[in-house]
């Protein structure tokens, strides 16, 4: 997809702050966000939190988010890589006393047809036989995929 960050190096710090997390083995969900932004463009924000013993048990090759759209999680086309948490800022390089907030558009390509769909968020091993599918064969081990809203896709006519 047309995934890229937005604005500066797009992974940004924030205080801590854990109103409502979802926890993963690594890191914690704080909030997401997912807003229009014209067209088949969106603009994804999400925050997240490394748990205390995030550096020690990361697995090797580290973890990449993933956002997907339900119900076509099983299309390609309707993955889309996390880019600043995956090559700007690591979750093997997030501060422990700070939240990370990474920012970045999407363009949905035409394949997608029109119609409202799930945005979900999970994370992956980036080393394993099935990592390169960025699907359920390469969730991280007792992760699941979490609902950040819904979004409506229209045509470009």
């Amino acid at each position: 997809t047309g995934a890229h960050a937005a604005g500066g190096d797009g992974a940004h710090h924030a205080p801590r702050s854990r109103s409502r997390p979802y926890e993963y083995a690594h890191h914690e969900l704080v909030a997401g966000h997912i807003a229009p932004t014209g067209g088949r463009r969106y603009r994804a924000t999400f925050e997240w939190a490394a748990t205390p013993d995030a550096l020690a048990t990361l697995p090797e090759g580290g973890v990449v988010a993933i956002s997907t759209l339900a119900p076509l999680d099983h299309v390609e086309n309707a993955r889309i890589v996390h880019l600043p948490t995956y090559t700007l800022r690591p979750v093997a390089a997030w501060p422990g006393d700070q939240n990370v907030r990474e920012t970045f558009d999407v363009v949905l390509p035409d394949e997608i047809a029109p119609g409202r769909y799930a945005w979900r968020v999970s994370w992956h091993t980036l080393r394993g036989p099935a990592s390169f599918a960025t699907d359920q064969r390469s969730l991280l081990p007792g992760s699941q995929p979490v609902n950040i809203g819904t979004i409506s896709v229209t045509s470009d006519e």
